[in-house]
């Protein structure tokens, strides 16, 4: 027969109890804090200053070095570089998406190729003259000539010699194109670290967001994982720059 217990007993016993009621809600907190840091969207920045894309582009260089994609203006910008990978990925599944998202919303969208590279410098020229003296290509498959082209760069030769024989893939004239591309390969590097400092680029692809309701906030969203999780960041960075966030 076990007898009553005593009071100390008791007092243990409640003891234990508080202590285990404590710990399990610390446990259940600790579990919704953890569930409310995983589900919590990832916060997205925003480039200093209130200057719109468009302003910032102007001051990169005195003529046109970027590809529009759709629309006119630049209310989506996205920066690559011909020699990552992650940015081939995205002209092979992710431009298409990327232009269709931006007709469907209104955007003005638009490509600009940099790099340090031999092969960001080619298509850095390139993509200038095409934009400066014109191309038959539609401005999609202009992006992906730039690509083409710089697949396979030789270790040696100037500008000319690599750029003017992929005129025709370019869908523009080696006449056109020959008075271009020693002015403008003499205005690479002031316009490339121009880009740098404009944009604050660290890495590519880039995309680069503003509402057409507050241009002068403009959105960072970095890095390329697949064509679905850039759509879902951009439809995000959307509603932050319009501000419904």
């Amino acid at each position: 027969m076990t007898g009553k217990p005593s009071r100390r007993e008791r007092e243990e016993s409640r003891r234990m109890r508080r202590l285990l009621l404590i710990g399990g809600g610390a446990t259940a907190l600790a579990g919704l804090t953890s569930a409310y840091l995983i589900s919590r969207p990832p916060e997205i920045p925003s480039l200093s200053g209130r200057d719109p894309i468009g302003t910032r582009l102007s001051r990169i260089g005195p003529t046109p070095h970027h590809q529009q994609l759709t629309g006119s203006g630049a209310d989506l910008l996205v920066i690559s570089d011909t020699g990552c990978a992650f940015c081939r990925e995205f002209v092979r599944t992710g431009l298409d998406p990327l232009i269709r998202f931006a007709e469907a919303r209104g955007l003005a969208a638009a490509y600009l190729s940099v790099g340090y590279g031999r092969s960001g410098l080619i298509s850095t020229v390139a993509a200038a003259c095409l934009e400066r003296e014109g191309s038959r290509l539609a401005p999609p498959d202009r992006v992906r000539a730039l690509f083409e082209m710089t697949a396979s760069v030789p270790t040696e030769g100037g500008l000319e010699e690599l750029i003017l024989p992929q005129a025709r893939l370019l869908g523009a004239s080696r006449v056109a194109l020959s008075g271009c591309v020693a002015e403008e390969g003499l205005q690479f590097r002031d316009r490339f670290e121009s880009t740098r400092r404009e944009f604050a680029l660290e890495r590519t692809p880039t995309f680069f967001l503003a509402a057409p309701g507050d241009p002068g906030r403009v959105l960072k969203i970095e890095g390329f994982t697949g064509a679905g999780a850039m759509i879902r960041r951009l439809e995000r960075g959307l509603e932050v720059a319009g501000g419904r966030a």
